[in-house]
């Protein structure tokens, strides 16, 4: 009996690379609305981005002891106080438990783009890929970081009151 080769799941495609600093949401907010309208839940793998399309999945590693979780970007920040002091990405509780950061507050990252979302303002290349194009018609912005504006002031929605 012949015994077939196993071979590893393929990685997602990485579509683009930052690093910085992570910090994570508050347990006071959970159940606020988010920007993309879904209530924050601390328990749930979500993270707030000032630019990057609702939607979008990410993979974020924790560089202090390589630990990685993905996340789906819901929500806006982080605030501009955060980002002027290296913060590129708010995280869940939950998310931030995973990368075992709860007594840090804050540790380098290295965040993974492995699925641009689509929200309201912008399409991402995944999405128009998959999309019949019309003819004669103008291409959709196919940058994904290109023409995006974060949220007013730049902090996550459950924030601001």
């Amino acid at each position: 009996m012949a015994v077939a080769p196993v071979t590893a799941p393929l990685a997602p495609r990485v579509l683009e690379t930052k690093t910085g600093l992570a910090s994570y949401y508050h347990p006071s907010l959970h159940g606020l609305e988010t920007a993309s309208g879904v209530p924050y839940d601390d328990k749930a793998l979500m993270a707030a981005h000032p630019t990057y399309p609702l939607g979008t999945v990410a993979r974020v590693i924790n560089l202090q002891n390589d630990t990685s979780v993905e996340v789906t970007i819901t929500d806006r920040g982080p605030t501009d106080e955060n980002v002027a002091e290296g913060v590129i990405i708010d995280l869940s509780g939950a998310a931030a438990k995973t990368l075992g950061m709860m007594e840090d507050g804050r540790v380098e990252v290295k965040v993974e783009v492995v699925y641009w979302g689509a929200d309201e303002r912008t399409r991402d290349a995944t999405s128009l890929a998959q999309e019949p194009s019309t003819a004669g018609e103008p291409s959709a912005n196919r940058e994904p970081s290109a023409n995006r504006e974060p949220s007013a002031g730049g902090q996550p929605t459950a924030a601001r009151e």
